[in-house]
């Protein structure tokens, strides 16, 4: 009885916790290209709602426009954009957060791990992620990743191959603002 009562808890105080999540992530408006990122364009769609499943990873999101409601693939739309003005893009049916885009795009994305296998909760965990472009792949920010995807960078190629270096001092900015991977990616 103990344990029903203990699973009945942790179940209540995650899904409690996915609903804040979805709350808080109300959508303004879609962006239906990366040229319309770029420029800024928003597509409202007279929208009184968006349901974006973070969660499941679906294919669509839910417009309620009107009080109609439409489905929409994520694969034909670029992302959308937040009532707290964060950008975000889908690429296999995952949302990713922007966070820059000079020359790299990146991106963050959260989700839910179990630290201990089999033990204790789950918890949020931010993973970074970059694109050479902000229409190709999606990676993870890793070393290796950035070896592979900028081999004609040299002064980055430098950086990250000196032993002392670590992937995620490139995500420091300096006295300006810019972001360290950004300086050393030379065009």
């Amino acid at each position: 009885m103990k344990k029903q009562i203990y699973i009945y808890i942790l179940g209540t105080l995650f899904i409690s916790n996915l609903n804040v999540q979805a709350q808080s992530n109300k959508v303004t408006g879609i962006f239906s290209s990366a040229n319309d990122f770029k420029a800024g364009v928003l597509k409202s769609y007279n929208i009184n709602k968006i349901k974006v499943d973070v969660f499941l990873n679906t294919s669509d999101i839910i417009v309620y426009e009107n009080g109609i409601k439409t489905k929409i693939k994520k694969s034909s739309i670029f992302g959308y954009q937040n009532s707290k003005k964060e950008n975000y893009r889908f690429y296999n049916n995952i949302e990713y957060r922007i966070i820059d885009t000079g020359n790299v795009c990146l991106y963050s994305e959260y989700h839910y791990e179990n630290p201990v296998k089999g033990k204790g909760g789950m918890i949020k965990v931010e993973k970074i992620h970059f694109s050479v472009t902000l229409v190709s792949a999606i990676f993870s920010f890793t070393k290796e990743n950035i070896l592979k995807n900028f081999p004609e960078s040299t002064r980055l190629r430098m950086w990250l191959l000196n032993s002392s270096s670590k992937v995620e001092e490139l995500l420091q900015k300096d006295s300006n603002g810019k972001l360290l991977i950004q300086n050393l990616i030379v065009n």
